[in-house]
C-alpha cells in the first residue's frame, strides 16, 4: 500500500526572499498546497496500481479492452516477430522473416493499438501518427534513463511480448489523455493545506511527547509513525518529538534492560 495523496498544485507566495545560489531570483514560499487523496475505488477498473485508482500515472482501463488488447498482441507477435514464431514452427522460409529492433517493435504495435482504438482506415498501414506520438515512441525505445529496451530482449514467446505490448498500450492511453481529464482536475478529491495554519496550530496546540515543552514557530518535529491520527481541534498532534528527544527516546528503547529479575 503506497500512499494515495499526491500533490496537484502549489500556490505560491507572490513575495521572493532573499537571493542564494540555489535561488538566484529568491525563493518563494508555498502558501497553500492542494492535494489529490485517491479514493482508491478500483471496480470495474485495470491497470491501476494499489494507490492510483483515478488513474494519476496512467488512465484505468476496463476488463474489455484487457481482453481486447490481449487478442491484439497475439495478432501482433506473429507479425512482429514473425522470425520467433516461423522458427519456432520449423518453417523453411523463417530465416527471410522480419527480424525487429526495439524502436521498430514498439513504433508498429503503436500503430496497431492506434487503429483498434482511434480507427482512421481499413486497416494497420494506413494510420498516421503525429510529431508527438513518434516522439513519445522514440523516447519509449532510445531515452538513457528510462526505456523498453530490456522488455524487448526478453520477449521470447507471446507471454514475454504481452508484458512489452500492454506497457506501449498504457504509454498510448497516455499520450491520448486530454490535459483537463487529468485526476489533478477532480475537484471533488481535494484536500487544502494551508501552512501559516499549520505552523500556528503545531507552534500553539502541539507539544512534544518526550519533554512536553512545545516547538518553536516553523519547527518540523519528529515522529515515529507512518500514518499518526489526526489530531483534534485545539488539541496536540500525537507522538511526535524534538530531534533531541526523539534521538534520546530512540537510544531508550534500543538499550538492553540492565539488571536481573
Amino acid at each position: 500500500m503506497h500512499d494515495p495523496s499526491t500533490v496537484a498544485f502549489d500556490i505560491k507566495s507572490p513575495f521572493r526572499g532573499k537571493p542564494s545560489g540555489m535561488w538566484p531570483k529568491g525563493y518563494r514560499n508555498t502558501l497553500i498546497t492542494i492535494w489529490h487523496e485517491d479514493p482508491l475505488k478500483f471496480d470495474g477498473k485495470c491497470g491501476c496500481r494499489d494507490d492510483d485508482s483515478c488513474g494519476w500515472h496512467t488512465p484505468p482501463y476496463s476488463p474489455a479492452d484487457r481482453e481486447m488488447v490481449k487478442k491484439l498482441a497475439k495478432e501482433q507477435y506473429s507479425q512482429i516477430f514473425e522470425k520467433q514464431v516461423r522458427t519456432a514452427e520449423g518453417a523453411t522460409y523463417a530465416s527471410v522473416c522480419n527480424v525487429p529492433d526495439c524502436h521498430s517493435a514498439i513504433y508498429w504495435s503503436w500503430r496497431a493499438i492506434k487503429h483498434k482504438f482511434q480507427p482512421r482506415g481499413p486497416w494497420q498501414y494506413g494510420v498516421r501518427l503525429t510529431a508527438g506520438e513518434r516522439e513519445k515512441i522514440y523516447d519509449l525505445a532510445t531515452c538513457p534513463v528510462d526505456n523498453l529496451q530490456s522488455l524487448f530482449r526478453d520477449v521470447k514467446n507471446l507471454e514475454t511480448f504481452e508484458c512489452l505490448f500492454f506497457c506501449v498500450f498504457k504509454a498510448f492511453i497516455r499520450n491520448r489523455r486530454p490535459w483537463y481529464r487529468h485526476p489533478r482536475w477532480h475537484v471533488w478529491h481535494w484536500r487544502f493545506q494551508i501552512h501559516a495554519w499549520q505552523k500556528f496550530r503545531r507552534w500553539a496546540f502541539s507539544r512534544c511527547a518526550g519533554c512536553g515543552k512545545g516547538f518553536a514557530w516553523g519547527y518540523s518535529p519528529t515522529g515515529f509513525q507512518w500514518h499518526p491520527p489526526k489530531p483534534k481541534w485545539f488539541c496536540s498532534e500525537v507522538d511526535v518529538y524534538h530531534s533531541e528527544c526523539a534521538n534520546m527516546t530512540e537510544a531508550l528503547h534500543k538499550k538492553p534492560a540492565e539488571g536481573t529479575a
